[in-house]
């Protein structure tokens, strides 16, 4: 006999806290967001689009694109030389901006009129007149740190920019296989068939949600698992046509690393290198054994720059192929008697067929094509409900009732003939 002691309360209590807690560590991992990865659209931070957003991707290449040349264009404007001086031609004079209206370069040579008596150290009293000649002006003006400071950030900016949007660019226009884009379109499938599992356990609510029969309009009962499957399906579709779904993709989507797509794009890399030089090599063993067949004469010249191993190789293919070659014309096929103009599997022949030669391959495959006697033959019924549930949906217990529909691993198949 034995005694069963329940546990004390203390310890339900922190197993409960350790629940709780856990519950909301989940809850605030779904919530959090994560950036989308792009090449050259860092800089716009939490407003990057899917990679699978062709549309968003353009339009933010776009707008970086010109404000990458609005800044190329103010670093023109900083670097245009000054306007040049005032230069007297005869009686008449341009005046440029930033000049005094005494000053003037005549012959080579700055003058600025000014009068004697302005000068304190000279008589004041003197209403003498004269030009004051000054040293010709530089060739570069000289300019302030701040302008100089203003010409490199607008530099830097704008060819930050453009260089990112040119390498955002080639990610979309010359790679053929993009790990990021085919994340997300695997990511976007899954969450649209976990919705429909989701809305299709929750059921329906009557008093938002009512159901008609296409064809008479009468109400449907809710309680139906057809109808609960096509509304599931319905808001599913509507989610996924979200504006912020259809920009940045399912929300607690939590793409790779950037060390994980350079090593997804290295795979891919390898495997189509491989692949390449394997049908290379089979084109031109193809070629090869063209060549020797059609020019057995020439072959034997063709030996002399291959090594000793390659030699013999293709030494033993073209005898076996002028074995074969002489076999099959001395060797004629045995002629087997054919006792019934009817296959076995229900084709029948022209009285006048005596030999495969007479028979009419494109005839007799559009009369008896066996794909459509198999499609004629066969009706199947399947069923298929992903197995993927929510994490938040709540597990059943031995006392809960079984929901109405069919359940998650339900596959059925029927055939009848």
């Amino acid at each position: 006999m034995a005694v069963f002691t329940p546990p004390s309360g203390n310890s339900n209590s922190t197993d409960h806290t350790h629940t709780q807690d856990d519950h909301d560590k989940d809850d605030n991992d779904i919530k959090k967001f994560y950036i989308r990865p792009s090449l050259g659209l860092k800089l716009w931070g939490p407003l990057v689009p899917a990679p699978d957003n062709l549309p968003g991707l353009y339009t933010l290449i776009t707008i970086q694109s010109a404000v990458g040349f609005f800044a190329l264009w103010r670093l023109r404007r900083l670097y245009k030389l000054p306007p040049p001086r005032r230069i007297a031609t005869g009686t008449h004079s341009d005046l440029s901006f930033g000049e005094l209206p005494s000053e003037m370069i005549v012959n080579g040579k700055t003058k600025i009129k000014k009068d004697i008596a302005d000068f304190p150290t000279l008589n004041r009293f003197s209403t003498t007149h004269g030009d004051i000649v000054l040293a010709p002006p530089p060739i570069i003006p000289r300019q302030s740190r701040f302008v100089s400071v203003r010409k490199l950030l607008w530099g830097l900016f704008g060819s930050l920019l453009l260089s990112q949007s040119l390498l955002e660019l080639t990610r979309l226009n010359f790679l053929k296989y993009d790990p990021w884009c085919d994340e997300m379109k695997s990511v976007r499938d899954k969450k649209f068939f976990n919705n429909i599992v989701k809305y299709y356990h929750e059921g329906i609510d009557p008093t938002k949600i009512k159901v008609k029969d296409a064809m008479n309009g009468t109400p449907l009962s809710t309680n139906i698992p057809e109808v609960k499957q096509s509304v599931a399906l319905a808001r599913a579709q509507v989610e996924a046509q979200n504006p912020i779904i259809k920009w940045f993709g399912p929300l607690e989507y939590k793409p790779m690393s950037f060390n994980e797509y350079l090593n997804r794009m290295e795979f891919h890399l390898d495997m189509f290198e491989f692949f390449q030089n394997k049908r290379n090599i089979r084109e031109n063993s193809i070629e090869l054994i063209n060549s020797i067949s059609h020019n057995p004469q020439s072959s034997s010249t063709g030996l002399e720059g291959l090594s000793e191993s390659k030699k013999l190789h293709l030494q033993n293919v073209e005898k076996r192929l002028h074995f074969l070659a002489s076999s099959g014309d001395s060797i004629s096929a045995p002629v087997k008697k054919r006792s019934s103009t009817t296959l076995s599997r229900g084709v029948i022949l022209p009285h006048d067929t005596k030999g495969p030669q007479d028979i009419d391959l494109d005839t007799i495959r559009s009369l008896y094509d066996p794909w459509m006697t198999l499609a004629l033959e066969t009706s199947l019924s399947i069923k298929f409900i992903p197995t993927t549930m929510p994490s938040h949906t709540k597990t059943p217990t031995s006392t809960d009732q079984p929901l109405p529909g069919p359940t998650p691993k339900a596959l059925t198949n029927e055939k009848t003939h």
